[in-house]
């Protein structure tokens, strides 16, 4: 049997899947959906990423967010730093100034409006603490925590969050998807002192 050089077969199946498979996760589309558009010719790749421009994007003022209702005088504050986080790297575990995770973009921004005593807490930690109020969805204000399996968000507003969301895109700022968070949590100790120096 003559033997041919070059790369065997095999070798060149997996290579094409695990091409398939990247294009795929950086995408953010199914394997499936991947292979037809790089077979039909029309793998775009995603967008690439633009940093917003201060034209483009709400400015905030310290103390409050515009267009901001309900929440507390507190949870304005905390939403204000967490709006100036949007653009920031996601790494996980980061709690800040520079890099975040869903739960370091909470820490961080507690802290920073004047929660000292706000320790880190993951998403799961967040949903079991005494100091956090359960409420409903319609009363969801500026500052509240928007929660699901595994992933927390800021409220900024009834209508729109910041998140630290995934590896694959930096903070950001975006409409509250209906459906989506299944535990809405307003933070309530028995104090919280407002007004820490940034």
């Amino acid at each position: 049997m003559a033997r041919t050089k070059g790369v065997p077969g095999q070798a060149l199946g997996l290579a094409a899947a695990g091409g398939i498979l990247i294009y795929a996760g950086v995408a953010d589309k199914s394997p499936i959906v991947a292979l037809r558009e790089l077979v039909k010719g029309r793998a775009s790749g995603p967008a690439p990423f633009v940093r917003p421009s201060a034209s483009s994007t709400e400015q905030f003022g310290t103390g409050s967010v515009s267009g901001a209702t309900g929440g507390t005088e507190f949870g304005r504050q905390a939403a204000t730093i967490a709006a100036q986080q949007v653009g920031k790297r996601y790494v996980r575990g980061g709690k800040g100034p520079e890099v975040f995770d869903c739960s370091g973009l909470v820490f961080y921004s507690y802290q920073q409006a004047g929660a000292s005593e706000y320790r880190y807490l993951t998403s799961y930690g967040i949903a079991a603490s005494p100091k956090f109020t359960k409420i409903n969805r319609a009363d969801v204000g500026a500052g509240d925590i928007l929660w699901k399996t595994g992933h927390v968000a800021i409220a900024i507003s009834n209508t729109e969050l910041v998140e630290a969301f995934s590896s694959r895109a930096p903070v950001r700022r975006t409409n509250i998807p209906e459906g989506r968070f299944t535990m809405f949590l307003r933070y309530a100790p028995a104090r919280v002192s407002t007004g820490r120096a940034r």
